[in-house]
């Protein structure tokens, strides 16, 4: 592929392939050890994906998962 990915973009379509993958809940520090992102850049994109609703949040194991949206 000659194109330039949009970093962000690109990651998105990552941490979604994550949880395809995974099939589980998984905390920022799971998610950022299997992606091998900083967790600050990681933290902003979970945030904008519960924004619109692409992921969810329990905060009693601070866990993130795809919302329905996804599917």
């Amino acid at each position: 592929m000659t194109e330039k990915l949009v970093k962000s973009a690109a990651r998105v379509v990552e941490i979604l392939e994550v949880f395809s993958n995974e099939r589980r809940r998984l905390t920022l520090g799971q998610l950022g050890g299997l992606l091998g992102y900083p967790k600050s850049s990681l933290s902003v994109l979970l945030k904008s994906l519960l924004a619109q609703g692409y992921l969810s949040y329990l905060p009693t194991d601070l866990t993130y998962f795809p919302s329905l949206k996804v599917a």
